[in-house]
Formats: C-alpha cells, structure tokens, sequence
C-alpha cells in the first residue's frame, strides 16, 4: 500500500504527501505545510506499517543554520535521532539534527569514486560525512583529504573510519575548519581531483579550487534547467549531468572541469 492511500484510509481525501526517506532505521517526511502536523501520528503509523524496520518517524519542517540541518518534529516510534546508514557496503553513524545526509545521493557518490586511481590526492571540500572520500577509499589507494566547518559532522567522520576500516583500501584525514583557511595550507596543484559539492556556493570556491587541482574539478551547482548550457561554456566544463530535481525546471547539476585533456 502506498502513503497516500494508507492515509486516505485512516483520515479520508486529502493531499497526503506521498513519499518519504529513510536513514537507517529512521524515517523522515517532509512536511512543508504544518497544518499536516495535525496528522503526524496517523503518518507515523502509516510508515511503520509499510516499513517494518523503521523504529522511529519525524517530520522535517525546514532546513536552518550555519550546518544546513533539518529541523524535525517527532511524530511517532522511538523518540531517537542517532542511527546507522548504509550506503554500497559502507556504514555511516550520524544524528540527523546534526548533520546532512541525503540517500538520493547513494549512486552519485558511488560513481564519482570511479573516477579515482590509486595514489590519487583528492580534497573532499564541503564533505559533511565524508561520502565521497569513503567511496573513494573503499575502490582505491588515495589519500583524500575531508574538510568541513561542522564539529558534527566530523566526529562522526572519525568514529565511521573505525566502523569501516576493514572496507577501506585508501586514508582518510578529516579536517575541521573553514575552507577558505584550510585552503591555505596546501601547495598549487597538489590535488589530482577537487570535489565541491557545496550546490548554492561552490561557484564562490571556484578560484581556490582551481589553483589546487590539477586533473580535474568536481563541482556541483544549483542551477535553472535553462542556464545549465550557458554555465558548462562559461566554465569549459567536460561533462554536464543533472544529478537531483531541486524545484521546477532547476536542478543540482555536476559539472566536472578536466584539465588533462
């Protein structure tokens, strides 16, 4: 049975929301209207109906704050917010109040670390988790460098390096700080592939990235469906994929800057 049609029996004809994400054992539904608060038990119910592992249910009403979290509201089963992911193999502890994860982005992550070869040096810029590195240093030798401003996100980092440490082929060194300091402290061109995945700024990142790369740039926009052609010539990018619907007619799109060829 889907969402909609379990609500619609349990409340009656609405405009139930009609999917929701799950993070480990933890569900989370977007609920942009609050008035659908009004409801949130009988939708916890109806997911952990569906989904029997799910052990607990919440609402993200928006997103806030220097770290980009969302804000929940408990809306039924157990009233926890720390929890294993799973992505490709790999396990990931993490609070969503604490920090971002996406599963949309499984394959993204896993298909980016194909591009990786052994004794690659990559700067994972904006790196939340960690994903990309971890994919990366699943497939490879590298050294990957995981930079980002929240203390979360990088205690987490360090206690899934311990929980996927057999899994791992390449290192991980996770760095706390602001990325225009952190930037400083490396040579030009010392990074065979530069990842920014910070989609409303990393344009503002691009000058640093490309004084640091010297294979390629990995860059993701938020972006009009219509701008995308205007953007990959102004930037002499390679490769152009839309990677996530954002809102109508835009999207986050990752364009991939090579400068090998």
């Amino acid at each position: 049975m889907k969402l909609k049609d379990c609500l619609r029996e349990k409340i009656g004809e609405g405009n139930w929301p009609r999917s929701f994400s799950i993070i480990g054992d933890i569900a989370i539904i977007s609920l942009k209207d609050e008035r659908m608060l009004n409801y949130g038990k009988e939708i916890a119910e109806c997911i952990m109906n569906m989904q029997k592992r799910v052990k607990a249910v919440w609402a993200k009403v928006n997103t806030e704050g220097e770290y980009r979290v969302a804000r929940l509201i408990h809306l039924g089963g157990e009233k926890r917010t720390e929890t294993v992911y799973k992505e490709h193999g790999l396990r990931f502890k993490l609070d969503i109040t604490k920090v971002y994860v996406n599963p949309s982005l499984a394959e993204e992550h896993a298909i980016i670390a194909q591009r990786v070869e052994n004794n690659y040096k990559v700067l994972d810029a904006f790196a939340g988790l960690g994903f990309f590195s971890f994919h990366m240093a699943k497939r490879a030798k590298v050294k990957s460098f995981a930079v980002d401003i929240n203390p979360y996100a990088i205690k987490y980092m360090i206690d899934n390096l311990d929980l996927n440490k057999k899994l791992l082929k390449g290192e991980i060194i996770p760095i706390m700080g602001d990325f225009y300091s952190v930037s400083d402290s490396f040579k030009d061109k010392y990074f065979d592939i530069v990842i920014m995945n910070l989609p409303h700024k990393s344009l503002n990142y691009l000058p640093i990235a490309k004084r640091l790369a010297k294979r390629e740039i990995i860059l993701y926009v938020v972006i009009g469906d219509e701008k995308v052609d205007g953007l990959k010539e102004e930037l002499r990018a390679n490769e152009v994929k839309k990677v996530l619907d954002y809102a109508p007619r835009k999207g986050i799109w990752r364009f991939i800057l090579n400068f090998t060829s």
